[in-house]
């Protein structure tokens, strides 16, 4: 451009910005117009460099002097590189990214930029375009994918998802073509393995692997000939096995068959070994031998002639069943299994109590266990028991009674299924067990909610007591059950009779939430021959007056008049503390200087497990104090899950449960059992570890169950023992 054309350009510039033109359509506007009154196009901006208002059509800025076209070039080369970066962006199928970039071009308003926004506009229907058909591509070879997972055909996973981007795919589609590409490395691995294992003939890890192939390849031809292969061998070598008592070998070997293998054959062999291998276990983990582990060896003899090993066994056990125990208090013989208890001492029932003179040990016998309660009531009406009060109201000073102690009486421990008695008589300074009764319902259970239903499955039972027994001569001391009794153990500090006695009332007011003319109250303070800085156990026993009323009123109602009514628990640390006097120390002494020595002493404690049928009782009993704990479970709960498993009915599974040997499933059947017990077991450890804080320490050296929920088969092992790897 010549100086003429500039100079004419710049007269040309100045005319216009001083009319007002406008750059987009020439409108003339007014020199101070802000936006053209012909298109609306705005007419001033701020100058990219000082900031003064200049108009669009200026070259210079007038106050700074910027050559503000070449700032605007700038500017449109930097909406060019946007541009272009929006073209990449959609190469690389960031449609999103691309769209975003195109509108923020295609919205620009300034004539200046309107070649570029045009070519933005062109671009973007472009990039719509292909979006579609991308994302409808993408879609087809997903679902394609898809299908051919669905069919086991993991090349063709890979071959429609690999050439997609990974952020076209969708989440399940991302993670198939992971999982795909995976799969196939692992393929590729196992095949490799297979090899191996195959040249070493481990025909486990084969069938082992095989599987896995099949599981990644349903289609895998290869993988299917040789399942048939394997599981033929798997078949012979688990018989071979089994022949030999390697049940658990077996067992391994039969479940490497592959899954595409198992049919009625392979799946009978599985359940006659697992059933053999579950009483193998049996027969050497059990602490004690029994009618049911006798049972159970003959049905593994049997099924195994060419095992003489097998065939002692059984003969032992039939032998030992046959002997007298060596323990005098149980009627347990000891097998293999370990007979220690986790509480402390050996665990076995309490059958037979040494305490007492039996006149006749049958109906002990024939019930092992079950009349332990029924022996305590009946001790504190014949003689002076640790616990003297019970829950019947008497006038009478609080720690001495005018009840004379009786010659005769009748403990009467009513159940939750049955009736349980015993007659102890005291005849020159010796204590007789000198009758017995016990009595079944027929129905589910005795108690219920509702007090009519209570009484008439109840009332059967008494009539015969009374029928066969004629107690009216003799008073009957009857039980109420523990879980409706709440009882406090604390410490008081060593002081007389008389101050603790005060105290004891004072725990009393301050820690019972209920009014105390609700509650009926049996108090106990250990007696004051101890050491001055021992203190002196004590132990609160409440239960609702309305609740006593009611079992007394049923009781008389049908036909017992009540002498005494007592907790099954306190009953029970009243037979303890009688029964267990050899384990007792006999402190002749009382000094600090041997202080140490005597606390140990009197802290040597049993312990009592007592199994009915509706609740667990812990309960543990030194020379100088007890604790005891209730939990809301007890052997119907077995009973119940037993028979739902087992499809029987409740009379059938009660039966079973002592005796699974007729389960014809009995490693699975039998499993709900052992989970109820194992769970039990948990919450008595967990009762035991409060036991243990409390501020009367114990040292068990004995422990006992009593009730009969322990005869259900394994309850001694699963509830008392340490525990002891099953393999």
């Amino acid at each position: 451009m010549n100086t003429k054309e500039t100079m004419s350009s710049a007269d040309s510039q100045a005319t216009a910005i001083a009319n007002g033109t406008c750059g987009s359509c020439t409108t003339a506007n007014p020199s101070d117009a802000k936006f053209c009154g012909g298109c609306g196009q705005t007419l001033t901006e701020d100058c990219a460099k000082c900031g003064a208002t200049v108009f669009l059509t200026q070259v210079f800025c007038g106050e700074c002097g910027a050559n503000l076209a070449d700032l605007i070039a700038g500017k449109r080369q930097w909406y060019n590189d946007l541009l272009a970066e929006a073209k990449v962006a959609a190469s690389e199928y960031r449609y999103p990214e691309a769209r975003q970039i195109l509108n923020r071009i295609t919205a620009l308003t300034d004539y200046r930029f309107q070649s570029i926004s045009a070519k933005a506009n062109r671009t973007l229907n472009k990039v719509i375009e292909l979006e579609g058909k991308t994302l409808k591509t993408v879609n087809n070879a997903c679902e394609k994918a898809k299908q051919a997972s669905e069919s086991g055909n993991n090349l063709e996973v890979i071959e429609q998802l690999k050439k997609i981007p990974d952020h076209l795919l969708n989440e399940e589609a991302r993670q198939l073509f992971r999982t795909t590409l995976d799969r196939q490395s692992s393929k590729k691995e196992i095949e490799q393995e297979l090899k191996k294992e195959i040249n070493d003939k481990n025909w486990e890890m084969v069938g082992s692997l095989v599987h896995q192939l099949l599981e990644l390849e349903p289609s895998h031809e290869s993988a299917k000939r040789v399942a048939k292969k394997v599981t033929a061998k798997l078949i012979e070598s688990a018989k071979q096995s089994s022949e030999q008592g390697r049940f658990d070998r077996a067992s391994e070997k039969l479940n490497s068959i592959p899954d595409c293998e198992q049919n009625a054959t392979t799946q009978e062999l599985l359940a006659n070994n697992a059933k053999h291998q579950w009483i193998a276990n049996e027969l050497r983990i059990e602490p004690y031998v029994s009618k049911t582990l006798a049972k159970l060896s003959k049905t593994l003899s049997d099924a195994h002639p060419q095992l003489a090993v097998l065939k002692e066994i059984h003969q032992r056990i039939e032998k030992l069943n046959q002997s007298k125990p060596d323990a005098s208090r149980t009627n347990l013989i000891p097998w293999k299994g370990n007979r220690n208890s986790w509480m402390g001492g050996t665990a076995a029932p309490l059958c037979f109590p040494q305490s007492l003179v039996c006149e006749s040990r049958a109906a002990l016998n024939s019930h092992p266990g079950a009349f332990n309660v029924a022996i305590g009531l009946a001790l504190q009406a014949v003689s002076e028991t640790r616990v003297t009060e019970d829950f019947l109201i008497r006038k009478k000073s609080l720690f001495s009674s005018s009840r004379k102690a009786s010659t005769a009486a009748w403990g009467l421990d009513i159940g939750t299924s049955t009736v349980k008695a015993i007659r102890i008589t005291r005849e020159d300074d010796q204590l007789k067990i000198t009758d017995s009764f016990f009595a079944e319902t027929k129905s589910s259970s005795i108690r219920s909610k509702d007090p009519s239903e209570e009484r008439k499955s109840l009332a059967p039972l008494i009539e015969k007591f009374l029928k066969e027994k004629n107690p009216d001569e003799l008073p009957v001391w009857c039980n109420i059950n523990g879980s409706k009794t709440v009882n406090r153990f604390i410490r008081l500090p060593p002081v007389k009779t008389k101050e603790a006695a005060t105290l004891l009332d004072k725990e009393i007011e301050s820690k019972i939430p209920i009014p105390l003319d609700e509650l009926v109250v049996t108090k106990w303070i250990c007696n004051e021959k101890r050491l001055p800085t021992m203190g002196r156990p004590a132990m609160v026993s409440t239960a609702r007056r309305e609740i006593i009323s009611r079992r007394i009123s049923l009781l008389e109602s049908l036909g017992i008049k009540v002498a005494g009514l007592q907790s099954d628990v306190i009953a029970l640390v009243n037979f303890a503390s009688h029964e267990f006097t050899d384990v007792w120390p006999k402190i002749e002494s009382l000094n600090d200087e041997n202080s140490d020595r005597i606390q140990r002493e009197l802290s040597r404690a049993v312990c009592l497990i007592d199994a009915g049928a509706s609740t667990t009782h812990l309960i543990v009993v030194s020379a100088e104090s007890h604790w005891s704990w209730t939990i809301e479970t007890g052997g119907e709960d077995t009973t119940f899950q037993l028979a739902s498993t087992a499809k029987v009915n409740r009379q059938n599974a009660e039966a079973l449960k002592r005796d699974p040997s007729q389960l014809p499933n009995i490693w699975e059947q039998y499993l709900a059992v052992e989970t109820g017990l194992d769970t039990l077991r948990s919450r008595i450890e967990t009762m035991f570890g409060d036991a243990m804080k409390q501020d009367n320490p114990f040292d068990p050296v004995s422990s006992w169950c009593v009730g009969g929920a322990w005869q259900t088969h394994q309850w001694t092992r699963r509830i008392m023992t340490k525990k002891e790897s099953a393999t």
